[in-house]
This record gives C-alpha cells, structure tokens and sequence, in this order.
C-alpha cells in the first residue's frame, strides 16, 4: 500500500503532506508464531497471528515560499521540511482464545535514528493556522446565533435541557395528531439544538420519545388514507417471500455469529512489549544564518522500552482486579545547543531492556520505573520504583535568550 496526503490552505498559510509508502498487514507463519507462543508444541495451536510493517512514513510541514509540499518520500522544495522523517514501525499480534492471551510486540524505528524537528517558521505557521481557525469558527458561530442568546441558553444549561425536550415531545406529539407545530416553538427549539450540547440534545430525545409514545403512540392519531398505506406497504413487505427468506439468512447467519462471539472468552492475560529506537529532536531557529546558531536545540534519546505484563485476577476482598507489572526503561538522554553540551548523563553504567524484556549489561540508561500491582492473601500492595542515572544540566545564556525568542508565537496575542 502506497498513501499520500496533503493539505494546502492560502486562508490558514498551511501547506503539509504526509506520506505512507510501505504497509503490509499479513498472516505470518511458524516463525513468529513459536517467537511468540514460546513452544514448539503449540505451533499449530488456535489463534490469530499477524504482523505489520510500516516503512518510510513521514510528515512534512511547509517552512517558507516553497511550491509545494510533495507526498513522495524524497521530494518536494527544500522550504518544505521534515517533521517526521521517513521511519520504519513493526507490529506483531497474537491472539490465544483457548489461552485467553493475547501478545503485542511494536518496534517503533528501530531500523535507525528517528529524526524529528521542528522551526521557528514551521510553529509561526502553525499558530497562525490556530489562531485563523480559531477566528474563522467565531465568525460561523455568531452567523448561527447571536451571542447574547447564547450565553443565555448555556447560562440555564440544564433548564434549557429541560425545555428541549419538552418541545421536541411536543413537536413529536403534534406531527403524530396531525396538528400544526408553532412556528414560535419550532424557533427556539432551533435554537436550543444549535447551543446546547450534542450528547444533551440526545438524552432529552430519547426522554421525549418515551414521553411521546405514552401520549400518542405512533399511528394513532394518523389519518385514514396515511393508515390505508402503511398497511398495503406492510403487505408488499411480507409479501415478497423470496426477500423475506434472504433476509431471515442474513439475521441467521448473524444470530450464529453472535453466538461464536459470544463463546469466545475474554482475554485475561496481556503481554505487551513496546521498544522505541534512539530518537533526535531538533528545534530550529531559522532566522539565524550561522549552522550552530539554527541549532536552538537537539535532544538525543536512546533507546527505550516498556513491558507490560497483566492478569485479571480476584482480590483478596472477592473484587475484580487485576495482576499488572509495568517495566520502563528510558535510554540516556543528551542535548546540546550550538555545538554545546546541555545535558547529559555524568557517569556511565546502568541497564537497558531490549526488546525481548531482557537486560544488557554495560549499556547506559537514563530511568527505569517500575510499577506493580500484587495481589497478596490479606491485601493488595502497589510497589514503584524510580531509579534516575546521575543527570548534569547546563543553562546558556544564549540558548535562554534564544529559546523565549523561539516560543514567542505561543504567548503572543494573535
């Protein structure tokens, strides 16, 4: 599968692209499949095996006057960089229904160094897009209601709740008697759906249909002619038997569906392993000119990890709980501004987990939390450890100076 999106907008001053070149979702064989079952034996147990592999996403973002932004990894303008620069992600899957388990493993850019950046040009452009937006929204709103009557409906929220479903009872009740709805009621009740919330809107309709249904059931109020035609479509309905048959088909071929769902048990064991490769950030300040100067800011992560291991499980009490071990192992950390150490580790030493969950001796790390969750005879204990590898921090006076400039969109008024 090769995708590509883009958007451009003269209105927003925003002009991106996205770009998917590789994704392969496939059924794999033996080889994960023992990987993950762990046993020979039950290479050819019941389950769903499947394995993903994305490479070569990006996302660009335009920076200065370029053409375009392309979808193609490799091309476009140079005024048009990379956000995310193409990366490679891994994803294997496997779901035991007869060992309620199911195993996750995702490799995030393991493949090579991640690179990640964003300039002062690309924010400026990106606040701008908000802030136009943001306006752009004001201006629809107040051409759909005035302000003033918005305030005062959301100043009475609840009340106006209330009112609208009594109307739409109402216009329900009348449609149904045949009686003619005021014009009066059907403006405010316009109103109260164009202010209030949505998932308010649908609480008082279901309410009010209830309420309706007591009062005028539907049909009951309906005339003679409208009451003659639903029955003749109700036999033209009934009467087509070879639809009809079609039809009881498709609901048993759902009924024995829902039936084999309903069989399945749900998942009580989760294995989850996540390993992200080393990962560069890059703030540019590209109004400068200079090569150190532009460096604002890079930040270098190596790799890190997290394994999750969970349980359901009853507690000593008879409650529902759960078994839950969380492993979290970040790699060191360095930046550096205009060629200058800023941070980084100020020893060497540490663990760090790859990606089958096991440990490496002599590699560096940068944190390692550990959370746990022990269902124990007489009660439930949470243990958190929190190991932080010696850090040392430098603050320049140009990197201050330089990074108030860099975030000056953010707390300026549009």
């Amino acid at each position: 599968v090769d995708v590509g999106l883009s958007f451009q907008s003269k209105a927003l001053g925003v002009d991106c692209a996205a770009g998917l070149p590789e994704l392969d979702v496939s059924s794999v064989g033996d080889t994960f499949r023992d990987a993950i079952t762990g046993d020979e034996e039950q290479k050819d147990a019941a389950g769903i095996f499947k394995h993903v592999q994305v490479r070569g996403f990006f996302i660009r973002l335009k920076a200065d006057d370029c053409e375009v932004c392309s979808t193609k990894q490799g091309d476009g303008e140079a005024g048009c960089e990379y956000v995310i620069a193409p990366n490679a992600t891994t994803l294997q899957l496997a779901v035991q229904p007869e060992k309620q388990l199911i195993k996750l493993r995702v490799c995030l850019g393991t493949e090579g160094v991640n690179n990640w950046s964003l300039s002062k040009l690309q924010l400026r452009r990106l606040v701008n897009a908000a802030a136009e937006m943001t306006e752009q929204q004001l201006q629809l709103r107040a051409r759909i209601v005035s302000m003033s009557d918005e305030q005062a409906v959301l100043e009475r929220q609840e009340d106006s709740g209330v009112e609208y479903g009594r109307l739409w009872c109402k216009k329900l009740v009348s449609e149904r008697r045949g009686q003619a709805f005021e014009a009066v009621e059907a403006g405010r009740l316009q109103l109260l759906e164009d202010v209030l919330p949505v998932h308010m809107l649908a609480a008082q309709r279901c309410l009010a249909e209830d309420a309706a249904d007591k009062i005028a059931p539907p049909g009951s109020g309906a005339p003679v002619i409208v009451q003659w035609l639903q029955g003749f479509a109700s036999k033209i309905r009934h009467g087509c038997t070879a639809q009809n048959a079609e039809h009881q088909n498709v609901l048993k071929h759902l009924k024995s569906e829902a039936e084999f769902d309903a069989s399945l048990e749900t998942p009580q064991i989760f294995d989850i392993k996540v390993k992200v490769g080393e990962l560069t950030f890059l703030l540019i300040d590209d109004e400068r000119q200079a090569a150190l100067e532009r460096q604002l800011l890079q930040l270098n992560i190596r790799e890190t990890a997290v394994c999750v291991d969970a349980e359901t499980a009853t507690d000593y009490n008879g409650n529902a709980s759960a078994k839950l071990k969380v492993v979290s192992q970040f790699g060191a950390v360095s930046a550096q501004h205009s060629g200058m150490r800023v941070m980084g580790i100020s020893q060497e030493g540490g663990q760090v987990l790859d990606g089958a969950g096991m440990s490496s001796e002599g590699a560096q790390f940068g944190a390692n939390l550990v959370l746990e969750h022990r269902l124990e005879e007489t009660h439930n204990l949470l243990v958190v450890t929190f190991d932080l590898a010696p850090h040392d921090l430098h603050l320049h006076p140009s990197m201050v100076k330089q990074m108030l400039e860099f975030v000056e969109p953010l707390t300026s008024e549009p």
